[in-house]
């Protein structure tokens, strides 16, 4: 097809031609970022017959292939308009960008308005494995937007300390009764990885975890999953890994080749 410019692209976007356009304009090179931030600050052509989500998936995938592209441009971009840390496509596209630069943007978005961009860039940075997003946790636990304070909750799990507990048992005064079982699992991995004691608020050890190796994982659960003993959790290298307990699925922690899934387990019957 003949290289379409920016209005073409943003026609096509959540359209039966989406991702041959998509391909398309990538393919025209790095200049076309500028054209395209330039573009997406002004209101977006109003089309009667697309789907808004589809047309953001699509905004977010185009974006997605130009900064893993052409980081740098992309990035040079960002400064050029810097209104555009504020839409959450770009926050996204910004987790597909190695490096300092792109690390420092997404925590900076992480004091961005909207809930949705905060979580955005805390789950990627979450994802990138950005342990210098420990320090913004404790506040992020408290964050009005659910899902941000859940994420800060999982990045506490994987990397808090023993200073980071009375956070937790304060957000677990206040959480639904899934935050509460999720907190206090925090507070159990937190205890058992510096050797601390459990505080007393907490119900005691709950967890069990099954840790295995291998190149190629065939997960069979999510997390919040109910699972019976022996139900299977897991295929490592073809090898059945199934779970030593009856519970909920806690936490899926993949980091090849390793993989451990831990389960909360089923409290006794009186």
């Amino acid at each position: 097809m003949q290289a379409p410019d920016v209005d073409q692209l943003l026609r096509a976007l959540g359209g039966p031609e989406a991702l041959r356009t998509i391909d398309a304009y990538c393919d025209r090179g790095p200049a076309v970022i500028a054209e395209l931030f330039a573009a997406l600050l002004a209101p977006l052509p109003p089309i009667s017959d697309r789907n808004g989500r589809a047309v953001f998936e699509d905004e977010e995938l185009c974006l997605h292939r130009l900064a893993t592209r052409h980081p740098e441009a992309f990035l040079a971009q960002l400064d050029a308009h810097p209104k555009l840390a504020d839409q959450g496509a770009v926050v996204s596209a910004l987790v597909h960008i190695p490096g300092p630069v792109a690390e420092q943007r997404l925590l900076a978005a992480l004091k961005r308005p909207g809930g949705w961009n905060r979580w955005i860039a805390l789950r990627g940075l979450l994802r990138r494995g950005c342990a210098a997003v420990l320090p913004h946790l404790p506040r992020l636990l408290r964050d009005r937007d659910s899902t941000v304070s859940f994420t800060a909750l999982e990045g506490l799990r994987r990397w808090g300390r023993g200073e980071h507990v009375p956070a937790l048992l304060k957000y677990v005064e206040k959480a639904a009764p899934g935050g509460v079982n999720f907190g206090l699992d925090a507070i159990e991995v937190i205890c058992a990885r510096e050797g601390r004691p459990l505080p007393p608020e907490h119900p005691g050890p709950r967890l069990e975890s099954v840790a295995v190796a291998g190149d190629a994982v065939d997960l069979h659960v999510v997390v919040a999953s109910c699972v019976a003993v022996d139900d299977l959790l897991a295929h490592v290298d073809a090898r059945a890994v199934r779970s030593p307990c009856a519970g909920v699925v806690s936490a899926i922690d993949h980091d090849p080749p390793h993989l451990r899934v831990t389960i909360r387990r089923e409290p006794a019957s009186p």
